[in-house]
């Protein structure tokens, strides 16, 4: 069985942030070891990072989603554009064709009004959509959730991130709401 892939938008986390390490962090990286992924094409607006893939893989490059689309038509889709172009380019993608599963960077969409769109539009083309949240795939926190769960306690938890709480902050948000099994509260804490 092989799952054809298409990335779309292959800046830091599609093919960079894991150049000098052992370690499967960027899509490309982590694709490429499973045997029945095969990448089908790779997307981008920048040039440099199309020319960058195009030396590390033997797919289709290219600057236009249009061009790409009109070539491929892969099960699975990865989204990895900045936030304020997801909605476009999911739209994009599926006005040409509906994959079968597209895996998006985190935050997904900007506002819970365009989540809740964007998750009509998709149910109503029998699309799955996942969002890239892999701590919780962690083996690491597999086990602190069962001590947590063991231990039954009430946790105050004080996070402190360099990002927005859109981009950053999300991961910690997803990762309790995990640990803990219930919703998790947010306060700002005014600077």
């Amino acid at each position: 069985m092989t799952i054809n892939v298409g990335l779309v938008g292959l800046g830091n986390i599609t093919q960079y942030h894991d150049i000098y390490k052992k370690a499967y962090i960027t899509h490309l990286k982590s694709l490429e070891k499973i045997p029945f992924f095969k990448i089908k094409f790779g997307c981008d607006l920048k040039k440099k990072n199309c020319l960058d893939f195009s030396r590390k893989t033997n797919a289709f490059v290219s600057q236009n989603i249009n061009l790409c689309l009109k070539k491929y038509h892969p099960e699975l889709i990865v989204i990895a554009v900045p936030t304020k172009m997801q909605m476009n380019c999911i739209k994009k993608i599926i006005d040409h064709y509906s994959p079968k599963v597209i895996l998006c960077e985190k935050p997904f969409c900007e506002n819970l009004i365009q989540i809740k769109k964007m998750k009509n539009i998709l149910r109503r083309k029998n699309i799955k959509i996942f969002i890239n949240y892999p701590r919780i795939y962690n083996p690491f926190f597999h086990k602190m959730k069962k001590i947590l769960l063991k231990n039954n306690s009430s946790l105050l938890i004080n996070v402190s991130y360099k990002s927005t709480l859109l981009e950053n902050g999300s991961h910690f948000i997803s990762l309790f709401n995990f640990l803990l099994g219930k919703k998790v509260m947010i306060n700002k804490k005014k600077k």
